[in-house]
């Protein structure tokens, strides 16, 4: 770990410093095209000989300063020197789309970034990378020490955890046959989505996720909702529950209502065993006259 610091110290002070210098006199000189550094050669040209000289002395002060105060935060505080590991610093330098650590350094040496936006997201990635062993201990477990017929743990296996409290996601319903993914919860248990589920996308899903796989000959109904449209013309919704009834599913909750088109919407709730129960309910309801779309609902 020490090593890893030396060769921070010393990247800084023997290449970022000129080399954060050098970058800025490109842009005082109009070098460089960007917007910004344009707009700076031109002020820059506004200055006399005596103010330039100033403002060099000033950026090379600055410089020193940034270099100094990153340099003191590893130094002032022992628990960051854990963060210098390769792995986790890599991540954080994809993470500001720079490629060496070099491209760091240079950028918060000329003030492009704060040493701080950088730290903070290292130790961010550092919590991340330790947190989920942490947040498996943490998972609640089933309260009774009785099986309850058909509970959520008899359906599903959640990887290297056994007992642990799971509950299905109502965002997305998952019944036997779909892709499932377990999210760690910090006081429900572990989740269990489908794997395209929309929500997916706003929870943290890469650090507190974890495996689970459905179990074996399954004996249990789960709830699913379908949504049926059709030109609207009389018993249409009287076929509609006497298929359901052939298919030997469960209604819940049966909706309709007449769209912006005149076309009949039937939204319908049901339970049902597993997906390959769903697609003879699809493909069976599909073939009813007037009925021209079936889909699930998520």
């Amino acid at each position: 770990m020490s090593n890893n610091l030396d060769l921070f110290g010393e990247i800084f002070i023997n290449e970022v410093r000129d080399r954060t210098i050098s970058l800025f006199d490109d842009r005082v000189k109009g070098n460089m095209k960007g917007e910004s550094s344009q707009q700076l050669y031109k002020d820059v040209q506004t200055l006399n000989e005596s103010q330039r000289e100033i403002m060099y002395r000033i950026i090379e002060q600055v410089t020193d300063l940034r270099i100094h105060n990153m340099l003191c935060m590893f130094e002032d505080h022992e628990e960051l020197k854990l963060l210098l590991n390769e792995e986790i610093l890599n991540v954080a330098l994809k993470k500001f789309n720079f490629n060496t650590l070099e491209d760091a350094y240079e950028n918060i040496g000329f003030g492009s970034i704060s040493a701080v936006k950088i730290v903070n997201k290292i130790v961010d990635l550092f919590i991340e990378k330790n947190s989920k062993e942490e947040d498996i201990k943490k998972i609640p477990q089933k309260a009774s020490k009785t099986k309850n017929k058909n509970s959520n743990n008899d359906l599903v296996n959640v990887e290297n955890i056994d007992n642990c409290l799971v509950k299905f996601a109502k965002c997305c319903s998952p019944i036997p046959g779909d892709e499932i993914v377990g999210y760690i919860t910090y006081s429900n248990g572990v989740s269990i989505h489908r794997k395209d589920c929309a929500n997916l996308n706003s929870l943290d899903i890469d650090t507190r996720r974890i495996n689970v796989s459905w179990k074996d000959k399954i004996k249990a109904d789960f709830t699913t909702k379908v949504k049926i449209l059709a030109n609207n013309r009389d018993s249409i919704v009287s076929d509609v529950l006497a298929k359901l009834k052939e298919i030997k599913v469960d209604i819940i909750e049966m909706n309709t209502k007449l769209n912006d088109s005149k076309e009949i919407e039937i939204d319908v709730v049901v339970k049902i065993s597993d997906t390959l129960k769903l697609q003879e309910l699809i493909k069976k309801v599909r073939k009813i006259d007037s009925v021209f779309d079936i889909r699930r609902v998520k």
